[in-house]
C-alpha cells in the first residue's frame, strides 16, 4: 500500500481494489477503496477478474501481494503509453529484469512467439483495460492458469510488452520461473471442473495457434492436471486430441 502512495504522489488518487482469495486474515487499511472477500480460494486469475469487474477506471494495474511499485512506475507507464498508444494491454518487467527488447502482440501467434522466446525477461506486471477483463469474468470463473487467460485475450486484443521496469519483485523471479510445478492430488469437483475448462479452451485454441512447441508443452501439462484431479473424461479428450 505504501508503494502505491509513493507511485501516485502528486497524481490523481487511485482506486484500490483488494481481493482476499479466502485469506486467513483480511487486510485492514483505510486506503482500500473496495474490499472483496472470497470464501473459497479460486486462484489469482479468478481473483483478478473479480476485482477488475468492480473497477471504475479505464485501465487496471494487476498488483500481486508479493510485488511493490517503483516510485517512478506511473511516470514510466504514462511514457510508454504515449509512445505506444492504442494497445489494450501493457506489460512491464521488474527492477533488475530490464530488457532492451520490446514486444508487440497483435495476434495469438505473436503471443506464442513471445512465450517461447528465451531472451525475454521472466516476469511482467500487466496493465489491462478493465472492460477487456470483464468479458472473461464468467468464462474464467474456475481455477485457470494465467497463460490460458492471456491466450484467450490475445485472440482479440493487442498488447505492448515493454522492457522497462515498474515494480520490485520480492521473490527471485528467475528461480520462481525455473521451479518445477508442484503437482499434487486435487480431488474436489471444483478442481475437476477447472481442468475441464482448461481442456475445453485448449481444444479451441490449438486450431488458431501455430506453435508446435507450445502445443506440446500445454498438452503435457493438461495430461498431468487431468490425472491429478481424477478427471478421466478430460484426460481421454486431451489424449485423443490431434493438432
Amino acid at each position: 500500500m505504501n508503494s502505491i502512495d509513493e507511485a501516485f504522489k502528486g497524481k490523481e488518487k487511485p482506486e484500490i481494489i483488494v481481493v482476499e482469495d479466502a485469506s486467513d486474515e483480511a487486510l485492514k487499511d483505510s486506503r482500500i477503496t473496495k474490499h472483496i472477500l472470497l470464501e473459497k480460494n479460486g486462484g489469482p486469475v479468478r481473483a483478478r477478474l473479480i476485482g477488475a469487474s468492480e473497477a471504475s477506471y479505464e485501465y487496471v494495474i494487476l498488483l500481486d501481494s508479493d510485488d511493490t511499485l517503483l516510485e517512478d512506475s506511473v511516470d514510466t507507464i504514462e511514457e510508454v503509453r504515449r509512445n505506444h498508444p492504442n494497445f489494450d494491454l501493457y506489460g512491464f518487467t521488474f527492477a533488475g529484469g530490464e530488457s532492451s527488447i520490446d514486444f508487440e502482440i497483435k495476434t495469438i501467434n505473436d503471443y506464442s512467439d513471445f512465450v517461447i522466446y528465451e531472451g525475454r525477461t521472466s516476469d511482467y506486471m500487466m496493465i489491462v483495460k478493465s472492460n477487456v477483463l470483464r468479458t472473461f469474468t464468467i468464462s474464467h470463473s474456475y481455477r485457470i492458469s494465467e497463460i490460458w487467460l492471456f491466450s484467450s485475450i490475445f485472440l482479440k486484443h493487442t498488447c505492448f510488452y515493454s522492457g522497462k521496469s515498474i515494480f520490485f519483485y520480492h521473490q527471485d523471479a528467475t528461480e520462481q520461473l525455473s521451479k518445477k510445478r508442484d503437482f499434487r492430488l486435487k480431488c474436489s469437483s471444483y478442481e475437476r471442473q477447472s481442468v475441464s475448462k482448461s481442456v475445453e479452451y485448449f481444444s479451441a485454441f490449438i486450431l488458431k495457434c501455430q506453435s508446435q512447441s507450445l502445443y506440446k508443452a500445454w498438452r503435457k501439462r493438461l495430461i498431468k492436471e487431468s490425472i491429478l484431479s481424477f478427471n478421466y473424461r478430460a484426460l481421454i479428450e486431451i489424449l485423443c486430441l490431434k493438432k
